[in-house]
């Protein structure tokens, strides 16, 4: 009945409300809301949900949230500093994929971003017809995690219409330290089409990709994955990357010659994400535009990839990257 309800308090509101496309579903990451990695790219054609990563104004960096039935994202652009180690933020933009409808919501006057000392607790608020959503994203200092939650409320009656009190995390800026997104792992360097540059140890030249361990401690990547559209594969317990180091990982589709080979392959184009345990993930980046030999590395400052300006160096820092 609330669904119902739901239903009629939008069929009235000017804000852009459409029905996704078969199979698009808001291409959250995940699918049913199990949290299990799927595909965590950016939206297929037509689909709700806003691409996730940094805009062209580099102000502004996209959040995509997924729950079990509903899916988000916001436009939160930083203003300045706050209070102490705080940041104000506004935001630009709220996007709701409640089961295949979706709510735009992009007027100022509807929205409101709500800050707290250091961040701790931060409220994102928009407000279409007559329904309220409000977002919360809280830090908690026991765990040095975040936790996410979205409830849609009736403006008059109070009437509670949605409530998913835990959301994940699956898509924004790729490397961003105080973000709901962030991974202390990176994916550094990914070589695709590689011919001549390095050989695993049966001497084949398959892709590769080399993660990047940006916290201050060895990192154990047990529960954490390498997802494409089409592949997910979990790394083996016990499988560590040191303080500031660097792994090469094989996407040969060839787990029987060794613990860092995935079960599936690269190929040049296909889009790649790092998944973390809980599901969390900065979201997929498409792996376009380097030839034969060449590799492509992280770009902080434009959170993207480019063709590295050097030799690919799998293993070792490079210019362009970490």
């Amino acid at each position: 009945m609330l669904r119902v309800l739901f239903s009629l308090l939008l069929a009235g509101c000017v804000i852009d409300t459409v029905p996704l496309p078969d199979g698009a579903g808001g291409d959250s990451g995940f699918s049913n809301g199990d949290h299990s990695p799927g595909d965590p790219s950016g939206p297929l054609p037509g689909a709700c949900l806003a691409e996730p990563g940094v805009t062209a104004d580099t102000a502004v960096a996209v959040y995509r949230f997924a729950g079990t039935s509903v899916r988000a994202s916001i436009h939160r652009r930083y203003l300045g500093p706050g209070v102490g180690e705080s940041s104000i933020f506004g935001l630009d933009q709220m996007r709701i994929d409640d089961n295949g409808t979706c709510v735009v919501i992009a007027e100022a006057s509807a929205l409101t971003y709500d800050n707290s000392h250091h961040n701790w607790r931060d409220v994102a608020v928009g407000t279409a017809g007559e329904v309220r959503y409000e977002l919360s994203l809280d830090f908690t200092i026991a765990t040095g995690g975040w936790e996410h939650a979205l409830v849609a409320t009736h403006v008059v009656t109070s009437a509670v219409l949605i409530e998913e009190p835990a959301l994940v995390a699956v898509g924004g800026p790729l490397f961003c330290w105080d973000c709901p997104t962030h991974l202390p792992v990176l994916l550094n360097e990914v070589c695709a089409d590689n011919r001549t540059v390095l050989a695993d140890d049966a001497g084949d030249t398959d892709p590769w990709i080399e993660l990047f361990n940006s916290s201050a401690a060895d990192l154990d990547l047990t529960g954490y994955a390498l997802a494409t559209r089409a592949h997910a594969w979990t790394f083996l317990p016990g499988t560590t990357i040191p303080r500031h180091g660097h792994l090469v990982v094989w996407l040969d589709g060839e787990t029987g010659e060794g613990s860092l080979h995935a079960n599936f392959q690269l190929d040049p184009g296909d889009r790649l994400a790092v998944v973390g345990p809980d599901g969390t993930t900065p979201g997929a980046r498409a792996m376009t535009g380097a030839g034969a030999d060449q590799s492509l590395v992280y770009h902080a400052a434009t959170d993207s990839f480019v063709v590295g300006s050097s030799a690919p160096s799998p293993g070792a820092s490079n210019p362009d990257g970490f």
